[in-house]
């Protein structure tokens, strides 16, 4: 009986002291305050507001098979700035702070929704983003957003979370 009672306590222990938890994280759940760091350049056209990133590729906007724009209906996300360049505009590496986040659910059709989950970004470096939006389309409306390790899959090395300083 002694036994019995060490090696349920050794298997207990064992599994609680193991910290890994594989349960998916969520953009709504990453505390404000928390930095998005653009880590590489990303350049904006004349008169566009959006850059829009899937499969850690950028893409200039919607469209079809062997073209630059994104499948809608596969995962992606999207870099906004505050007003429209009138100029050619590379946006430099730089860190947001993640000042207030949103997600709605918007039917499609033929059972599709679009699941959406906005950053609002909070910064002092001009130009000004905007806000980093992310999507992702399913066919019922119980489905989840996006997660963190899909996010990380769509922007590829172009953004990371990183911890804000509390000095």
């Amino acid at each position: 009986m002694r036994i019995r009672l060490l090696l349920l306590s050794l298997l207990l222990a064992g599994c609680a002291g193991t910290g890994i938890d594989h349960a998916p994280r969520y953009l709504h759940q990453v505390p404000a305050g928390t930095l998005l760091s653009l880590e590489r350049p990303v350049q904006f056209l004349p008169g566009v507001l959006r850059v829009y990133f899937q499969d850690g590729q950028i893409h200039r906007g919607f469209g079809f098979f062997g073209s630059d724009g994104i499948n809608r209906y596969r995962a992606y996300c999207a870099l906004e700035l505050q007003q429209k360049p009138t100029a050619a505009l590379e946006l430099s590496p730089r860190e947001f702070r993640l000042a207030h986040v949103t997600r709605d659910v918007t039917y499609v059709m033929n059972d599709t929704s679009e699941f959406r989950t906005q950053w609002r970004l909070a910064g002092t470096d001009e130009p000004q983003a905007y806000a980093f939006v992310c999507y992702k389309s399913a066919n019922a409306a119980h489905e989840p957003p996006l997660s963190l390790e899909e996010i990380d899959q769509v922007v590829g090395d172009f953004f990371r979370l990183k911890e804000a300083d509390v000095h």
